[in-house]
């Protein structure tokens, strides 16, 4: 690459600095090649990339490349690296995550201060003689692949997440270093991701992680390695069953009857089950209706499996509508939910819809046909429409700050309250968490969350040192969507079976 190209991308870098909506730091390969992620680790058979996400300082726009960073106009031949931004994101130029020796938290209480009521010790501003060692996370998700449309706001989370509590002073006083890697919703890539993050990266805990379709080699390699898993999807079995996961709401049962009950307290309870054939997710949602529809006072009279990649459903929709069904349990992703929507409607079908929180992400928002029928979800964390306590109004807050222009919405919210979980068991720790935090601290600091919602956040969560799982927990909040936008019926008040 020629000399002026050089100075031209500098340039460009500095000028790019000034638009920084979220501090992404996102790596480019070759001469700023944009070739999806997706079809390079299909084409090469790498491990996935991780990008690094600041610390909340202010990202180096300098000529000068920060310690470690890659210059963007020289390829790197041994890695896969992102050529693309998370939604919401400007990046400013190529680097990596680095911390500055001096940098000062925000002031407010001491270090070690009891947090404020109805809220988390973690999230409270502090003063900090220095700013203590980083603390690496990791956070690993389907972003491209068949369900990057609906997993790609909990990328962007966690990375508001980060810039807002290093704003506040961090953790305890460290700072928060956040790597994310693309899994493409493939086990394999899970694994490698999980094992690049830990050995490499060196991060202490994942958290927030998106992997309801590569699950399987996600979990294998989270309980291989005894790295702790912080929250995360919460739309798989493995997160209440395995040593080494830790939830931040409800579980899977709580997320498919809890969505139905919306709709059958409405007088909607002939359900009709579509469910993808893409993710394990889907056909386990088929099992929590049986298991559970009696409890829920339901009559299930028409099931079919269909895939997301579908263009119509009108036979679907047909079949449903022979049954008798006037609500549709919908396994299914967001745009598969607004294709099947439509053609219902050209059948003059128009039943009551319910489906998971992290399907329904901004376009079916702002979909018209969905918001006439209504659709129902059974959050796994407390709404995200509401404002009611601190620490939700800092979840709010901190999207209008980081992110203008991206509305809060239900997978953006199961990253958030990860984050919080996180923060909230480091704090616990007190004076152990001076020195630097270490993958053990962060499993007993997890074993001190008792019966604590996170200052509303979420359902009361219980964990213990040394666990073998989680446990059940079959609750949700009831969220609503009409045409007057997203509402909860019950507030942050919890139902559970």
């Amino acid at each position: 690459m020629t000399t002026a190209r050089r100075t031209t991308r500098r340039r460009l870098a500095r000028a790019g600095a000034a638009t920084l909506l979220v501090g992404a730091v996102v790596l480019t390969s070759g001469c700023g090649t944009r070739t999806p992620i997706a079809e390079i680790v299909a084409a090469e058979g790498r491990a996935p990339a991780t990008t690094g996400v600041d610390t909340g300082l202010p990202a180096d726009s300098g000529d000068v490349a920060a310690p470690g960073a890659v210059d963007p106009g020289v390829p790197d031949p041994g890695a896969v690296v992102d050529s693309g931004t998370a939604p919401g994101v400007t990046a400013p130029g190529a680097g990596t995550a680095t911390t500055a020796p001096d940098a000062k938290p925000a002031a407010g209480a001491g270090q070690g201060a009891k947090p404020a009521a109805g809220g988390g010790a973690a999230t409270q501003s502090q003063t900090c003689t220095k700013a203590l060692e980083p603390i690496r996370i990791g956070q690993v998700g389907g972003w491209t692949g068949i369900v990057g449309n609906i997993l790609s706001p909990s990328r962007l989370a966690m990375q508001v997440w980060v810039k807002d509590i290093n704003a506040r002073g961090g953790i305890a006083c460290h700072p928060v270093q956040l790597f994310q890697a693309d899994d493409g919703s493939d086990p394999s890539r899970a694994a490698a991701a999980v094992q690049d993050l830990v050995q490499n990266k060196k991060v202490v805990a994942l958290v927030g992680s998106q992997a309801p379709v590569s699950i399987s080699g996600f979990a294998a390699k989270v309980n291989q390695l005894k790295i702790p898993a912080v929250g995360g999807d919460l739309i798989n079995f493995e997160w209440n069953r395995t040593p080494y996961m830790f939830p931040q709401g409800g579980d899977l049962d709580g997320d498919v009857l809890g969505a139905i009950k919306v709709q059958a307290d409405r007088g909607f309870k002939k359900v009709a089950t579509i469910y993808c054939v893409e993710a394990k997710p889907c056909t386990d949602a088929v099992g929590v209706i049986d298991r559970g529809k009696d409890k829920i006072g339901i009559t299930e009279v028409y099931k079919t499996q269909v895939s997301i990649t579908s263009t119509d459903y009108s036979a679907q929709c047909q079949a449903a509508k022979n049954a008798g069904a006037d609500q549709l349990l919908l396994a299914i992703d967001a745009s598969a939910i607004s294709r099947l929507v439509r053609s219902c409607k050209a059948l003059n079908y128009t039943p009551a819809l319910s489906t998971s929180p992290i399907a329904v992400g901004g376009s079916v928002t702002s979909d018209k046909n969905v918001q006439e029928v209504t659709l129902a979800v059974g959050s796994a964390t407390a709404p995200w429409t509401e404002k009611s306590t601190p620490a939700q109004k800092r979840y709010h807050e901190a999207f209008a700050r980081y992110a203008p222009g991206v509305a809060p919405d239900g997978a953006s919210n199961v990253a958030w309250v990860s984050g919080e979980l996180f923060a909230k068991a480091i704090s616990n720790l007190g004076a152990e968490a001076s020195g630097p935090i270490t993958t053990e601290l962060v499993l007993r600091g997890l074993g001190t969350i008792k019966k604590d919602n996170l200052g509303g956040l979420t359902i009361p969560l219980t964990f213990k040192y040394g666990q073998d799982s989680a446990g059940a927990y079959p609750c949700w909040f009831p969220v609503l969507l009409t045409t007057k936008g997203w509402q909860a019926p019950q507030g942050n008040k919890a139902s559970c079976l």
